[in-house]
């Protein structure tokens, strides 16, 4: 699906709603939140998602009479073992540039096909040592789907589709100082570990063991999974031994066995009202827009999103209408509103298209939501796959792709073919007059690469075809 937008469908985008509804839990079980936006959040309830419940029937009929009514948005989060959550670190200093190859590096990390995932890339900034790093975030397609599909089972019908570690992370980040520390969460059927502080979220790790084992008398199990766990955090982390406890403490239980678990000097708080700690977070990340942010539905798939932007420009109209300027200025505002907000999730879509095919975004001719795919598909057969990031990434070579994605998009260069070492380059393409292809020649030569440049007449499509390549890459 590609990298989007990470503010563009989150609520705060379209309404200043003063209220949230925050659920956690598992497929049976909820923790329900409401936060406002001045004030703490009031936890409504604990149990399960049973339509026999009365108070679960008296939650959800609150709630659904305020989300319909655009007065309050309902979040909730995919667990943290559907969710990727990873840092991505790139050689790069120049940020517009660090955000291009970040697709690249997401790809290599994980083990399916991009265009499967939805992905954001948070928190993009630059380091002690001056290169850009940024949290990426993805999920794959039929993830998100499948959960959101068995929310609206339990007649829960969503605005926002979070990160469970993200919630978790801000449910707790009051407690949090400077320096890392462990959080672990443990709910019925599995435990979740972040290293965290106050200001960033360094990792997360799901562990298949919880509050199910110990109560079946497994607790035995239970300290094994956290202490691989634990061997399984990268030492570079080196958190200090604060830990906190949130989520189901099974009447002092998981504590005890935590401390087993734990070395010797650990200091284990458990918070008092842990089992709301996600369900806490996800509702008050749902009332700010931070460069945290995320949303993994879009569209239709979050109707009151669509409901709310239709009563802003509802409002809008009026406003105009009784200031005299509705024939002149309220469809004006009305169709460039609409199509600002309905494409602008495709922007960063269409812009990593566009970069890695040399195209600019205007000269992408895709139907909306399938530039990746479209671009993807054609790059498979013509070297800009992952193969390329691969050997940037092991060669160091990512400063110099970026520069030549630059030029080819600032000059309109379609790139059919690319392969480059540290001493040769191929790149194939085509141009729209004899002479634009020069601008890679010239950008080679800066690098410092002996080249040649070949052309041909123009083809079908009035373009000129080229071949850049060093001395030793003759066909």
């Amino acid at each position: 699906m590609g990298d989007v937008d990470q503010t563009l469908w989150h609520p705060s985008a379209w309404s200043s709603h003063n209220r949230a509804y925050g659920v956690s839990g598992s497929s049976d079980h909820a923790v329900v939140v409401r936060r406002d936006q001045r004030g703490s959040g009031e936890t409504l309830y604990v149990g399960p998602m049973d339509p026999e419940n009365g108070d679960w029937r008296k939650v959800l009929q609150d709630m659904r009479a305020e989300q319909g009514a655009c007065e309050a948005w309902v979040v909730s989060a995919l667990p943290a073992d559907q969710c990727i959550l990873r840092w991505l670190r790139t050689p790069l200093k120049d940020k517009s540039k660090a955000r291009k190859v970040l697709p690249g590096l997401l790809d290599l990390e994980i083990p399916f096909k991009l265009d499967d995932f939805r992905y954001f890339f948070l928190q993009l900034s630059d380091q002690a040592s001056g290169a850009y790093a940024a949290l990426a975030a993805a999920a794959r397609v039929k993830e998100v789907t499948a959960r959101r599909a068995s929310l609206h089972e339990a007649s829960v019908d969503i605005d926002l589709l979070d990160a469970e570690s993200l919630g978790l992370w801000q449910g707790i980040s009051s407690k949090l100082g400077d320096a890392p520390s462990l959080v672990i969460d443990v709910s019925a059927e599995r435990s979740l570990l972040l290293v965290a502080d106050a200001t960033t979220l360094h990792f997360q790790l799901p562990v298949s063991s919880g509050v199910d084992d110990i109560k079946s008398g497994a607790g035995a199990t239970f300290v094994k999974s956290i202490q691989r766990a634990l061997h399984a955090l990268p030492e570079s982390l080196n958190y200090n031994h604060s830990v906190w406890l949130s989520g189901q403490n099974a009447e002092g239980q998981v504590s005890e066995l935590l401390e087993q678990a734990l070395e010797k000097d650990a200091e284990v708080a458990y918070l008092p009202d842990g089992e709301s700690c996600i369900a806490q977070g996800l509702a008050e990340r749902a009332l700010q827009c931070s460069d945290t942010s995320l949303n993994f539905l879009l569209g239709e798939e979050s109707p009151s999103l669509v409901q709310a932007a239709q009563k802003t420009l509802r409002k809008w109209a009026a406003v105009f209408a009784l200031t005299g300027l509705a024939c002149l200025m309220a469809t004006q505002i009305w169709q460039r509103s609409v199509e600002k907000r309905t494409a602008g999730y495709q922007q960063h879509i269409t812009e990593l298209a566009a970069k890695l095919s040399g195209q600019t975004p205007a000269q992408m001719k895709a139907y909306r939501g399938q530039e990746v795919l479209i671009a993807t598909r054609a790059m498979d057969g013509r070297g800009l796959n992952a193969s390329v990031f691969e050997t940037a990434v092991s060669k160091g070579l990512l400063p110099q792709i970026a520069d030549f994605l630059d030029v080819a998009g600032q000059h309109g260069i379609e790139i059919q073919h690319l392969r480059l070492s540290k001493q040769n380059l191929v790149i194939e393409g085509s141009a729209s007059d004899w002479d634009v292809s020069e601008n890679l020649l010239a950008e080679g030569q800066r690098q410092g690469y002996t080249l040649q440049l070949s052309r041909d007449r123009a083809n079908s499509n009035e373009r000129i075809p080229f071949r850049l390549f060093s001395a030793g890459e003759q066909r």
